[in-house]
């Protein structure tokens, strides 16, 4: 499969199961497990796996180089990177004694399949998408949908919207389960909540994101930074979902998510630019623009 993108797009995560690593050698040796999220001359900002705040921030100057999830390395200090070497091979060889005792080298399993990066189109079995995040060595991720819609979250009348319990930041299918039994239980239909209704129907496994995965795809539009955007990976993303007959995203409309806000009659959204703040909320009744999203 060919692969868009990728020298120039950081693999991004979201949601509890989707997780990228890089591994940062600092100077001393040490080994830091993190996903960056920008890089420059002189300093590299990162985050801990799995979470999206706090951003650290590191000077070049302590890093000797980054081992990149798709194999990819960047050295910063040679000498230091020596050192580090020597360091490590200089360590007590525990691993070589125990082969020496009969143990069984550590063996590495390609996954089966495809593998996909960001900027990818995925097209199996019916579902087909943007992959905006990859994990498991791009064997699994998320996908965007290719087309959009401009959607209220509920139509019901303002007196009659109640706080659905869809308070999830961070996975859309937790906030879409919860809505489906609240439709269940009271009576009510699909088409009182518009947005989640069309995602619902492009099939199974399709879901309303929750407000942080919308800021992620924000993120990964810009490029890895909202701080720093790099408008050639927006236009290359547009250019790729144009090729495959969607409609590009909208750097200046806000996008829904399922997430409610505090206010019953209220929802979050995110946006794809720079502007501060990146996420606020609207009244339900509001139609902002709706992508639906995949994980796979």
């Amino acid at each position: 499969m060919k692969h868009f993108l990728t020298s120039l797009l950081i693999v991004l995560c979201t949601g509890s199961s989707v997780y990228a690593q890089d591994i940062l050698t600092k100077t001393n040796g040490e080994q830091l497990k993190v996903v960056i999220t920008e890089v420059s001359k002189k300093k590299v900002k990162y985050v801990r796996p799995g979470t999206q705040i706090p951003v650290y921030t590191l000077s070049t100057k302590e890093i000797s180089h980054i081992d990149y999830l798709n194999g990819d390395r960047d050295t910063f200090n040679q000498e230091a990177t020596a050192k580090a070497t020597e360091a490590a091979e200089a360590q007590p060889k525990q691993e070589s004694k125990a082969a020496q005792k009969g143990s069984q080298p550590l063996q590495f399993t390609v996954p089966a399949g495809d593998l996909y990066c960001i900027g990818d189109i995925y097209d199996k079995n019916g579902v087909k998408g943007l992959v905006i995040t990859t994990s498991d060595n791009g064997t699994h991720g998320t996908i965007v949908s290719l087309d959009e819609a401009c959607l209220a979250w509920c139509s019901l009348p303002r007196k009659a919207m109640k706080s659905i319990g869809t308070d999830d930041r961070n996975d859309g299918r937790v906030n879409m389960a919860l809505l489906r039994s609240r439709i269940a239980d009271e009576g009510l239909s699909w088409s009182d909540f518009p947005a989640a209704a069309w995602c619902k129907e492009h099939g199974e496994g399709w879901y309303l994101p929750a407000v942080n995965e919308v800021w992620l795809l924000g993120t990964v539009f810009c490029g890895g930074s909202r701080s720093n955007i790099k408008k050639r990976i927006s236009k290359s993303l547009n250019s790729i979902i144009r090729n495959q007959g969607g409609e590009p995203l909208n750097r200046i409309m806000y996008y829904l998510s399922s997430t409610e806000a505090a206010e019953r009659r209220s929802a979050l959204f995110s946006h794809l630019n720079g502007d501060l703040p990146y996420i606020g909320d609207c009244g339900k009744e509001e139609q902002l623009f709706v992508r639906a999203f995949y994980r796979f």
